[in-house]
């Protein structure tokens, strides 16, 4: 029910404007509807509001579906971290630096916990960046490990599975 998130992300934003995270929320639901310009316009304030990677890199997801280029946030976000760590290796994959391989090598958390979320996560963004690439059925392979797999409360699982309804996949 996009409307209806959107509805409610609307209500958290007349109490607050400055609320990342219902920026970021609401962006992907207007992705999911296709709004590229209005999703754009989300991700961006997000961004400014609360720089991060999860940011940046939907920022790139959705400028790149548009037809254009998210680069430049995502080299400002990993600009002074620490390049190994998460979600780094992301980043350097979307930025051509990296590899799907590396990114999942790199999600070996000592923790069991957060080496799962790593690797769902790693599924998810390499899914996309093999989608963006033309790489249809090694991206969509990559989703469904996200959907048959991962935690719904995971970054990227609800996303994972309105990709998969976008390209036809069940």
């Amino acid at each position: 029910d996009f409307e209806g998130a959107i509805a409610d992300y609307d209500c958290v934003l007349k109490i607050n404007r400055r609320h990342a995270l219902a920026h970021h929320n609401r962006g992907w639901a207007r992705y999911h509807q296709g709004k590229y310009d209005l999703a754009i316009a989300d991700f961006t304030q997000a961004y400014r509001l609360k720089p991060d990677a999860n940011t940046a890199l939907a920022l790139y997801i959705v400028h790149a579906r548009n037809g254009g280029n998210g680069r430049k946030e995502l080299a400002s976000v990993i600009t002074g971290q620490d390049s190994k760590a998460w979600p780094a290796p992301i980043v350097d994959l979307y930025l051509g630096k990296s590899s799907p391989v590396n990114v999942t090598k790199a999600a070996g958390h000592h923790h069991p916990w957060t080496r799962r979320a790593q690797s769902c996560e790693a599924s998810f963004y390499i899914g996309e960046w093999l989608l963006l690439k033309g790489e249809r059925a090694s991206g969509i392979n990559f989703l469904r490990l996200v959907r048959d797999h991962c935690p719904r409360s995971i970054t990227g699982h609800p996303d994972a599975i309105h990709e998969l309804r976008r390209l036809g996949e069940h």
